[in-house]
């Protein structure tokens, strides 16, 4: 019994102590965990501290995907981060807000130690340690050591003590209070205020510094002796211009500027007036600045003439002043003799001199018939003079024998020619005559300012002191004007020396590079009548001379239907042997669509031609000029026609033909006539295209070989009132049948107006034309403004043709057309010229157009 007592004493004893045992069991682990966790977090500790630990990988959601508590959490821990950096900064303790116990202040003091133990840099372990001596055998010791400032006076009263600055609040505006942020803003407006502030006193302080500065200057001046004002007196001389060392006037730099000489202002400067100025001036009042119209280079002239020397009277010949002891004969020297009472019953003799120390006043004795003594007789001069010899000679008839020995001379090509009849006694019946024959002194050129002086000089032949003869003069200007940029007129005046004549060169030119653009009504049915053009002048292109021309001109037409491209290039050079060359290329393609009975024909060309032109002025004859010229050309034309886009004919045809031309060039008291005549030769079969079967492709009895001759007469008459009368005869002859581009046309503006450009065509043929043109009028003039070069002309108008073919067809008749009409023509200097012309057609055989008339209209500006 005892033993089943114990035992089961024993097992509730064990069951009563099992759960300690498990309870202790379970506290002896979780110490051990934690021990072990203390461990590894400290050997985890140490070893980041040898290693270097990662950081924590960083929360990259935004703010409105995290939750509230995190985002309050995350502003403790800043708020704590932000204290801890402040405290390390500047280490203090808070506040107390109460009062503590007596055992809570050694805590405090030991949490505080340890947490500046913890702020506090690690020790150097290269730090010196407490005994360390340096180099000049003192102990090393620290400024906080108690006795350290104890040898070190005071500082004495004389010495500034450093006043360092507050330490910047570097915290941002969001961590400040709006107090603070107030305070802050308020201070940089007061700083901002004393800065202007401190800038305006500054400025009035300059300002008064000046102030005193002008006000002693001006004392000075009040108190310094002035200098007598000088005294002019009154200067009623020309102007005396003072000149420079190199023999030019002095110019004044202002208006103020005087040249004063014995006490008179002899010579007052004037400010230069802009070109634009000047320029209107000139053009509202003609005589502005001593410019007057008379004067050829503002003065207003005829653009329409192109010789504007053509028609002048240069045959006007003073006669013989009627003074007191001029001629001594049987009527004696009174002013009151009559003009046909005879000095001197007949005329034995006639002595011409030089010069007038040569002439006996005593009279020549023994003297028969002309006599010349040293002066050129051209044979037209002594034919005159002849016919007054065993003639009673009165002043009547002696005024009428020097006119017209004047006008022989010019008519002998010396046209500088002075006769003199000086004071001599004539009872002896001979009369001594002085003639002083023009020769050429200073060569003088003006208005070139494109040109070089010095060549327009050179292409004068004649040298100084020999006589002046009108042929040569006339050919070096006529081949100085052949440079369409300049235009050259030439001037006699007086020189200095006795019996030399000055020549003036007095040049109009425009810029070398000519741009211009264009319209016409000279195209067809087909591709449409409105033609535009546009092109460019270029003189002295590129590295060639001056004497070098470039032209390019672009064509098109302004129909839709059709296609029309046209290129032009010219070069022409003015050689130094005075002959020139021309080259010429050009290109024209064209298409047009037409409908034929509802079924559409597509029709294309291109036609392409090359050639050259040399020709050699010859020798001139007074106001007669000509020369010659060799040329040759190539042309190439291709003509296509589709049916319902097949084609149906495709043909080419090659030109090489030669020519020789002459033109002549005479010019009269009542004007100018050209004549241009022309031979053209083809050998034929020169290439692939160039033979009888493929020109028959494109006309019917068309050879290859052919020879045809054309000829241009204009000739422009001056009539009273500036009216004047144009004509012109166009006419060729050829031995066959030719190509269209070789025969001569009719119809247009520039042949029969009335008519479409070039309508009928004809191997041999006659196109004639005549105008009356009225007198022209200044639009610019007529408004006020003279400074403007321009004319406006109407024109009544007679136009004829007559073609026929050298071969024709069976059936074939002949045409011919005419139109009488009328047109204004307007020209404004050399930047734009108008053309307005309308025909009526009053004959029109061996054709019909189904018109009755046309207007032709062209216009061309250029820049």
């Amino acid at each position: 019994m005892n033993k089943t007592k114990s035992l089961q004493a024993r097992r509730g004893a064990a069951r009563l102590a099992r759960p300690g045992a498990v309870c202790l069991c379970l506290l002896t682990l979780a110490g051990a965990l934690t021990i072990e966790s203390a461990r590894g977090q400290s050997s985890r500790r140490n070893r980041d501290a040898e290693l270097g630990g990662l950081p924590s990988m960083p929360d990259l959601r935004q703010e409105d995907e995290k939750s509230f508590m995190e985002r309050m959490k995350e502003r403790r821990i800043e708020a704590q981060k932000a204290k801890n950096e402040q405290m390390r900064i500047s280490p203090r303790p808070s506040a107390e807000t109460g009062e503590k116990k007596e055992s809570d202040k050694p805590q405090t003091a030991k949490r505080l130690t340890k947490e500046q133990k913890a702020q506090m840099p690690p020790a150097d372990p290269n730090a010196p340690p407490p005994d360390f001596v340096t180099p000049s055998g003192m102990k090393l010791r620290s400024f906080s050591e108690p006795g350290y400032w104890q040898d070190e006076g005071t500082a004495p009263p004389e010495e500034t003590i450093a006043t360092l600055p507050s330490m910047p609040d570097l915290r941002p505006d969001s961590e400040k209070s709006w107090v603070e942020r107030y305070r802050e803003k308020q201070e940089k407006i007061r700083k901002v205020k004393d800065a202007q502030a401190a800038i305006i006193a500054e400025r009035e302080e300059r300002a008064r510094l000046g102030a005193e500065v002008a006000r002693q200057k001006a004392l000075e001046a009040a108190s310094r002796p002035k200098p007598p004002e000088p005294v002019y007196y009154a200067y009623n001389g020309p102007a005396i211009q003072p000149e420079t060392p190199t023999g030019h006037g002095l110019k004044g730099y202002g208006r103020s500027a005087r040249y004063v000489q014995n006490q008179q202002v002899v010579y007052q400067a004037e400010l230069p007036e802009s070109e634009g100025l000047k320029w209107i001036k000139r053009g509202v009042y003609p005589k502005f600045n001593d410019v007057g119209p008379d004067q050829s280079k503002w003065s207003w002239r005829n653009p329409f003439i192109s010789d504007p020397t053509a028609g002048d009277d240069s045959y006007e010949v003073s006669p013989v002043p009627n003074r007191s002891g001029v001629l001594q004969g049987d009527a004696g020297s009174s002013d009151g003799v009559d003009q046909n009472a005879p000095l001197v019953s007949s005329l034995t003799g006639i002595r011409i001199v030089p010069r007038t120390r040569e002439v006996t006043t005593q009279g020549a004795q023994g003297v028969q018939g002309v006599v010349s003594d040293g002066v050129i007789l051209p044979p037209k001069v002594g034919k005159v003079l002849q016919k007054y010899l065993g003639q009673p000679m009165s002043l009547a008839s002696l005024n009428k024998m020097v006119k017209e020995a004047i006008v022989a001379y010019r008519n002998s090509d010396m046209p500088v020619v002075d006769v003199l009849v000086p004071e001599q006694e004539i009872t002896s019946g001979v009369l001594q005559l002085v003639i002083i024959e023009g020769r050429v002194g200073d060569v003088l050129v003006e208005g070139n300012d494109f040109t070089n002086s010095e060549y327009l000089e050179n292409q004068l032949r004649l040298q100084r002191g020999q006589i002046i003869r009108e042929s040569i003069l006339m050919e070096d200007l006529a081949w100085m004007n052949k440079n369409p940029f300049r235009r050259v007129d030439l001037i006699y005046s007086p020189g200095v020396d006795y019996g030399t004549t000055d020549l003036i060169l007095r040049t109009e030119e425009v810029p070398p590079l000519n741009f211009y653009v264009g319209y016409e009504d000279s195209g067809n049915d087909l591709l449409g009548q409105d033609r535009l053009l546009a092109g460019v002048n270029w003189g002295g292109p590129f590295f060639f001379g001056q004497e070098d021309i470039l032209s390019y001109q672009y064509s098109t037409n302004l129909d839709g239907d059709a296609d029309l491209q046209g290129h032009t290039g010219v070069w022409t050079s003015f050689l130094p042997w005075r002959h020139y060359l021309t080259l010429v290329g050009a290109t024209v393609s064209s298409s047009a669509t037409i409908l034929v009975d509802g079924e559409q024909i597509d029709i294309g060309g291109l036609n392409r031609q090359a050639g050259g032109r040399y020709a050699i002025p010859l020798p001139s004859f007074s106001t007669f000029t000509q020369e010659v010229e060799f040329g040759f050309d190539a042309k190439s034309s291709n003509s296509d026609l589709f049916f319902n886009s097949l084609e149906v004919f495709d043909t080419t045809t090659e030109v090489a033909q030669f020519s020789l031309g002459y033109n002549i060039t005479q010019r009269d008291r009542l004007g100018i006539t050209r004549v241009d005549t022309e031979v053209v030769w083809s050998p034929g079969n020169l290439s692939t295209f160039n033979d009888d079967e493929t020109f028959a492709t494109q006309r019917a009895g068309a050879s290859a070989e052919y020879v045809y001759g054309r000829a241009r007469v204009d000739r422009s008459v001056n009539l009273p009132g500036q009216w004047s009368l144009l004509g012109r005869v166009e006419t060729q002859v050829s031995n066959g049948n030719l190509l269209a581009s070789e025969t001569l046309g009719a119809g247009g503006y520039d042949s029969v107006r009335g008519f479409e450009q070039r309508l009928v065509r004809g191997d041999n043929g006659v196109v004639a034309s005549l105008e009356l043109r009225t007198k022209p009028v200044s639009l610019a003039q007529w408004t006020g403004f003279y400074n403007a070069r321009d004319a406006l002309i109407g024109l009544l108008f007679a136009d004829y043709g007559y073609l026929w073919s050298a071969d024709p067809l069976p059936d074939e008749e002949r045409i011919s057309l005419g139109s009488v009409g009328i047109g204004l023509r307007y020209q404004l200097d050399d930047h734009l010229t108008v053309r307005l012309d309308y025909g009526w057609q009053v004959d029109e055989s061996g054709f019909d157009d189904g018109e009755d008339g046309r207007v032709h209209i062209g216009a061309r500006a250029s820049f």
